[in-house]
């Protein structure tokens, strides 16, 4: 057997390979959306984390920036209220600076300058003295080098410096009147020819509107670059890139290669980082997706600055596919593990499903064998199995009360039809006697009509014999008398058998009732017919004595003849009665062919009697077959009789 008649021929597997389709469409479907909600989810995951990283590395990269300028405000604070006191300060600047570059290492140096006599009225004891300009403004300016501070103790020509360019931290800062931020190469070591990438901040000392100096600190570049490191390795395990951009388009930090810092982006996709850094210019971020990576660009504001910095971070779309893949495959690993279970799970529940069908069917394979006393198991769920299961008990045991009905009423049919044909045989043996005893009485009636055709031919010839003798019977008047008495006695005889006719005719009547009936049980008939046979008697007893009257009538009348002779007077008398006696004749002629007639009808309806009785017993024969077949039948199914 293949599988599919195996799925074909199992209801469990019916419905296990149905949900399985569907699952497996399901998971089909589902799978596809989940892909694709996947690798959306992951792209849009994958740009959050991007904005986060970013803005958390532009906030910690401007929170070092905000701090350290917070902590020029301070200073330039301190100096304008130092600039109020009397007395040269310039030496307590110069400790004050020196503590504060000893304090944080990033570091690279302080400078404090003022415009000339801003400060105090020190400047002309400070001209072309070692440390400040050749003008004696306050200056102060210390600086790293080797791990060493070191004050810088030369004289420089202030104009000179402006001049040449490198006095922009002070000069832009007089014009803008606002914070600026300069990213340059410095030498950190003459000896080892060793530079460092730095930023000057500088904090212009304002009072009131009037421009009084600067605070400018030399901060090392290098944390921005440790910053960018820090995101990278936060980002798609490192695979990420990331830049920090001055306003100028000059890289800061360069996670990609060092070799980049301080490198004009104009080198590296002019058009993109351009069009990005336009966007950061404007003061909001920038997202753009290509075909192999994401960029996204946000801007560093730091406070104080006018101008933004430029935070650009790079993801290829290959790392963010990856990592969708991973949580493609963590899905549909767990996925299959939930079908597994599922599929688990369901036939687990399609068994218990299944099972009271397969009891019900097992039941009904035993009921189909016959056997109705199996245990029809309770079912104790309410759904449609239950119901059905509650059905085929009520089926099982109202089968088993037809089939004990049926049994018990094959027996009795049985019972009777037995008892149909002995009661059939023995109306048969009734009716066959009724039909001899009524032949018996047949021929009876047949000698009594013979022997009536015979008195009345006798009577003729009588009648004749008077006519001849008439004058002897007028003589044998005596005789003649005695002739009529018995002639009387005939007459009434032959009322007997008048009367003996008519209940002959009603015991006919009555037999045709109870042949009716003869069907039912057939016992009334033998009274019948015994009544009959008691008619028939007391008929041939009246007959026999009508022939014994009519014999005296014969001798009287030959007395009468004789006597006739002699008496002719009375001849006329006796014609007269010899008449009458004609006429009686006749008339018990006409009676007994009646009788003759209703007994040979009587006979006819005893031939029908027997014929019925025949079938009666042939139907009964038939019924006793036809009940022990189905006793037969019912035989096939097996059930406890108990009770009945």
């Amino acid at each position: 057997m293949n599988i599919l008649d195996q799925i074909k021929s199992s209801v469990k597997l019916k419905i296990g390979f149905t949900v399985g389709v569907i699952v497996f469409f399901a998971l089909s479907f589902t799978t596809a959306y989940f892909v694709f909600n996947i690798y959306q989810e992951n792209m849009q995951n994958a740009t959050n984390k991007i904005k986060i990283v970013a803005q958390s590395t532009a906030s910690s990269v401007g929170k070092k920036i905000d701090q350290t300028t917070a902590m020029m405000n301070i200073h330039g604070e301190y100096l304008k209220l130092l600039r109020k006191t009397n007395g040269d300060n310039r030496l307590l600047v110069k400790n004050y600076l020196r503590t504060e570059l000893d304090k944080n290492p990033l570091y690279h140096g302080v400078t404090v300058t003022f415009e000339p006599k801003k400060f105090d009225n020190y400047d002309a004891d400070y001209r072309n003295k070692g440390g400040f300009y050749d003008d004696g403004r306050m200056n102060i300016y210390w600086y790293r080098e080797n791990d060493e501070i070191i004050f810088w103790d030369e004289v420089w020509n202030f104009q000179q410096e402006l001049d040449s360019g490198n006095g922009e931290w002070y000069s832009t800062a007089k014009e803008l009147k606002s914070n600026t931020m300069f990213m340059d190469n410095y030498l950190i070591s003459e000896e080892k020819q060793l530079y460092a990438l730095m930023l000057t901040l500088t904090v212009p000392i304002m009072l009131d509107e009037a421009f009084l100096g600067v605070v400018c600190f030399d901060y090392q570049v290098s944390f921005m670059q440790e910053q960018a490191l820090i995101a990278q390795k936060e980002l798609f395990e490192g695979k990420a890139n990331i830049f920090l951009v001055d306003p100028n388009g000059m890289f800061a930090a360069s996670t990609l290669s060092d070799t980049m810092i301080y490198k004009s982006i104009d080198l590296y996709n002019k058009e993109r980082i351009q069009n990005h850094h336009s966007h950061i210019q404007s003061g909001g971020d920038y997202l753009e997706h290509t075909k192999d990576s994401i960029f996204f660009s946000f801007p560093i504001q730091f406070q104080g600055y006018k101008e933004n910095w430029h935070l650009m971070l790079s993801v290829p779309i290959k790392v963010i596919q990856s990592q969708a893949n991973k949580d493609l495959m963590l899905y549909l690993f767990f996925g299959f593990i939930v079908i597994i279970l599922s599929i688990a799970i369901m036939m687990f529940f399609v068994s218990r499903l299944i099972k009271p069908l397969k009891d019900l069917s097992k039941m009904a394979e035993e009921i189909a064998d016959g056997n109705l006393d199996v245990d029809i198991k309770q079912v104790k769920q309410k759904d449609e199995i239950g119901k059905l299961a509650l059905s085929f008990a009520k089926m099982s045991e109202k089968l088993k009360e037809m089939a004990k009905g049926m049994s018990s009423r094959a027996e009795q049919i049985a019972k009777r039809s037995i008892e149909l044909s002995v009661g059939s045989a023995n109306i048969a043996q009734g009716v066959y006697r009724q039909s001899s005893s009524i032949e018996q009485v047949s021929a009876s009636m047949e000698q009594m009509l013979a022997a009536v055709l015979s008195n009345a031919d006798r009577a003729k010839q009588t009648e004749l014999i008077a006519l001849e003798t008439e004058h002897r019977i007028i003589v044998s008047r005596q005789v003649s008398e005695e002739a009529i008495l018995a002639m009387k006695q005939i007459a009434q005889n032959v009322k007997i058998i008048t009367e003996i006719s008519k209940k002959t005719d009603i015991l006919a009547i009555n037999a045709s009732i109870e042949a009716a009936r003869a069907g039912n049980s057939g016992s009334g008939f033998a009274v019948v017919a015994a009544e009959i046979r008691k008619l028939a008697e007391n008929t041939q007893n009246a007959a026999q004595k009508i022939t014994q009257l009519a014999d005296t009538s014969l001798k009287i009348s030959v007395e009468a003849g004789t006597k006739l002779a002699e008496i002719v007077p009375k001849i006329a008398e006796t014609t007269a009665f010899v008449r009458e006696i004609a006429l009686a004749s006749n008339e018990q002629n006409i009676t007994a062919q009646e009788i003759n007639n209703a007994i040979i009808e009587l006979t006819n309806l005893s031939a029908g009697y027997s014929q019925a009785a025949d079938n009666l017993d042939s139907n009964s024969k038939e019924l006793s077959q036809q009940a022990k077949w189905l006793k037969q039948t019912i035989a096939f199914f097996k059930f406890k009789t108990n009770g009945l």
